[in-house]
């Protein structure tokens, strides 16, 4: 018998859900904010921040954990929970805003990985103090002291870097994309619009105006702690409606 029409199942596509990755990405600014508080917890009831490089390498050599810690591991899970963050809210905006929210998921995975190759950089340390105090070649222990230098400068513990620039500009602009999006806070994307333009501006101070970035640099962060509190909330929000 011929099918009908009628008899042919009817096939609709699935609404998408997505209510998971908004859920971990209404979940990955409180724990970046847990990992921050741990890290300067202990911070506070370690021992002193090692000044130079040779004090570094004898906190490598006495205490690795300790030196483990001061050189910010959790900043590399950071930066990938910022990611994380930001590409939930590409997958909550990005309707009728699609080439826009795309330009700003690669400036979040831009962002992410320069963060996380120059904070992983810093983890070389223990390494170059193992072979430090392994050998009593003068001219090697220079080379390796040379070395040690090169990974501290790109590893210093400040969001004065080229990553966090891009993770800057791409909060920037979900924020933007935010006004546009019934069921956010406009205030929580003013939020985001304020720690972006002040996170920017921190890095071209550091050139036009080197006298100024600090000061910037503490400005934003208010801002940029309130939008994760904010932004976190509402797509907790999200990923309890059903699928869109």
């Amino acid at each position: 018998m011929r099918k009908t029409p009628q008899n042919r199942k009817k096939m609709t596509p699935e609404k998408a859900d997505w209510r998971l990755l908004y859920l971990w990405g209404g979940l990955a600014p409180f724990i970046t904010l847990g990992f921050y508080l741990i890290e300067m917890g202990y911070m506070v009831v370690g021992p002193p921040i090692p000044e130079t490089l040779l004090d570094w390498f004898n906190l490598s050599a006495e205490r690795p954990l300790t030196a483990f810690l001061y050189q910010h591991p959790l900043d590399i899970l950071s930066a990938g929970l910022y990611a994380l963050l930001l590409l939930a809210l590409n997958r909550l905006l990005r309707r009728g805003q699609e080439a826009w929210m795309d330009m700003m998921l690669l400036a979040a995975v831009l962002g992410a990985a320069l963060f996380m190759s120059h904070r992983a950089a810093m983890l070389g340390l223990a390494q170059l103090s193992t072979d430090y105090f392994a050998t009593s070649d003068v001219m090697l222990r220079e080379r390796l002291l040379a070395a040690g230098e090169s990974l501290a400068v790109l590893g210093r513990p400040t969001p004065q870097m080229p990553g966090y620039f891009f993770l800057a500009l791409a909060t920037f602009m979900a924020s933007l994309a935010m006004l546009k999006r019934p069921g956010i806070n406009r205030w929580t994307a003013w939020m985001g619009i304020c720690a972006g333009v002040l996170i920017m501006s921190d890095h071209v101070s550091l050139i036009l105006w080197p006298a100024a970035a600090d000061t910037i640099m503490i400005l934003s962060g208010p801002f940029l702690v309130l939008w994760w509190i904010l932004i976190g909330q509402s797509l907790l929000r999200f990923s309890r409606q059903a699928p869109a």
